[in-house]
């Protein structure tokens, strides 16, 4: 039972975390393009 718990809390946790990270270096490598321009 718990253990199903934290795997229902800790997934959408990590998705969110994963797109965070993706969305950082998307904004980053946008900001060195505009640098490079």
């Amino acid at each position: 039972m718990l253990m199903a718990t934290t795997k229902y809390v800790y997934c959408p946790m990590l998705l969110h975390l994963g797109l965070g990270l993706r969305h950082m270096q998307w904004m980053l490598s946008l900001g060195e393009y505009f640098v490079k321009m």
